[in-house]
């Protein structure tokens, strides 16, 4: 089996900016600057799919989603935007759209939430296109793969 290319690009990601994955997250609450109050109500943001965390020193320092394009990109964004600027953090989209994203190269939007004043190093054009290639073969591999499994199961059971 191949290496999983979402948590290799997710590294690079980290890297580039010199941040750390963070596994177990964290919400808006401990990203918002000090005495800022933010609800606990967002602390699962359903409107971030596929969220990713990261850490500089050991403090939270980025949101990362990955959404699903909905009919309207720039409203679902506004509303995101218009929120977090209320409680003093800020949304970062990346300039190559939907291709930047490691989680569904081409198919999902990919931003950032941080502190105001911090930036975001996007992946490079050549990395999006190992990220798509990479994430290509590997969706092929796990299909031909549960394919043959299904197969076997259905040899098995005749």
């Amino acid at each position: 089996m191949r290496e999983n290319p979402i948590i290799k690009a997710r590294q690079q990601f980290a890297d580039a900016n010199g941040w750390k994955v963070r596994g177990d997250g964290f919400d808006l609450f401990d990203l918002a600057p000090r005495g800022v109050w933010c609800s606990r109500h967002y602390q699962h943001m359903p409107w971030v799919d596929h969220g990713e965390s990261y850490r500089k020193d050991r403090k939270p320092v980025a949101i990362v989603g990955h959404n699903y394009p909905p009919h309207d990109i720039e409203a679902a964004l506004g509303y995101v935007t218009k929120f977090c600027n209320s409680i003093g953090l800020t949304v970062h989209t990346a300039p190559a759209g939907p291709a930047a994203s490691w989680y569904l190269p081409n198919g999902a939007f990919v931003f950032a939430i941080t502190r105001p004043g911090d930036e975001v190093v996007w992946p490079t054009p050549e990395q999006m296109a190992r990220n798509a290639a990479a994430h290509a073969l590997y969706w092929d591999e796990l299909r031909r793969e549960g394919g043959a499994r299904t197969r076997r199961r259905n040899q098995m059971r005749a």
